[in-house]
């Protein structure tokens, strides 16, 4: 497995990370400190040196709390993302707020909840709409050169706001969602990617567990899973989506490999793609992932699977 080169940077990370969303518990259930700790280490022990987080991962630093407990004295190994811009109130609701005085009061937060005085890629989490991108930028660079953070980046931004972030400090990676069956936003940011010659950290790989495979058919959701909002999980679309896993399963069971492990692998290797970002609270899913940077996927095996997406998006 090599590692790769993160543009315009000394940084090279896996082409699958470690994504740390699903251990804040905010919207995946049955979360415990334990198993997520233990999942940090599965993801060590498989090769991934990528591990990306954020401030609002949790309603009080959780996952933050998790990484430094297990790379207190390991962070030479990893290289560490992690995002502001998007935080929680008291009453538990999502604010976006893209200040700089806010920004600079989490990376600092942050820097405290890790224990490290310098984080490797910091991004705006995403724009709130009311602050410039630019004054945004502007917080990030002065981080920057006050020795807070190596690298900016930035999430969730359009090509406009990408572009406009850029004549301030040029993102070295961007994070945009990217699967086998939502590849829109990339291709929207694609203008702007090459222009800039930056890299691209893709997350939703497995469309919150959806192409993971692990849900059957008649799958029954709890009233508090938060992925009944999508209309991907309801009705004549969620059928759709089980009829286009079952042909996947017969590519993987074809070469003995997992759904999960053809779905990650497939989206690492597609043009633009730096790194995955792959979501996970228990070992076993995360190195399932990791399966996916061995092995290849030959010509023909590419072409069936490009069929079988393109079938499933001429779906209406």
């Amino acid at each position: 497995m090599l590692l790769r080169s993160i543009p315009h940077t000394d940084l090279s990370i896996s082409p699958v990370s470690l994504g740390c969303w699903p251990m804040s518990g905010i919207s995946s259930l049955g979360v415990t400190d334990s198993e997520s700790e233990a999942t940090v280490r599965a993801a060590l022990e498989v090769g991934i040196n990528h591990f990306d987080t954020a401030y609002s991962y949790g309603y009080d630093g959780r996952s933050d709390r998790i990484l430094r407990n297990v790379f207190s004295k390991l962070w030479d190994r990893v290289v560490l993302s992690s995002k502001v811009g998007s935080h929680y109130t008291p009453s538990r609701q999502r604010v976006l707020d893209s200040t700089p005085t806010r920004l600079a009061a989490e990376v600092d937060e942050i820097r405290e909840r890790l224990g490290v005085d310098c984080i490797d890629l910091l991004y705006l989490h995403s724009p709130d709409g009311i602050t410039p991108i630019e004054k945004a930028a502007e917080a990030l660079a002065t981080m920057q050169r006050q020795g807070k953070i190596r690298h900016a980046c930035l999430s969730n931004a359009s090509a406009s706001e990408t572009l406009r972030f850029a004549t301030v400090i040029p993102p070295v990676l961007l994070q945009p969602s990217f699967n086998m069956l939502q590849q829109d936003v990339v291709e929207a940011l694609a203008p702007a990617i090459d222009e800039l010659g930056c890299g691209v950290a893709a997350y939703w790989p497995l469309m919150k567990g959806l192409l993971a495979g692990k849900l059957s058919r008649d799958h029954r959701f709890e009233e508090s899973d938060r992925r009944m909002t999508y209309p991907m999980y309801q009705g004549s679309e969620w059928e759709k989506n089980q009829d286009f896993l079952d042909r996947l399963r017969e590519i993987a069971d074809s070469i003995s490999w997992s759904l999960p492990r053809l779905v990650v692998h497939w989206t690492m290797m597609q043009h633009r793609i730096t790194t995955v970002l792959c979501g996970a609270k228990r070992p076993e899913q995360i190195r399932e992932s990791a399966e996916a940077m061995s092995g290849n996927l030959t010509p023909s095996q590419l072409h069936a699977i490009d069929d079988a997406i393109r079938n499933r998006l001429q779906m209406v």
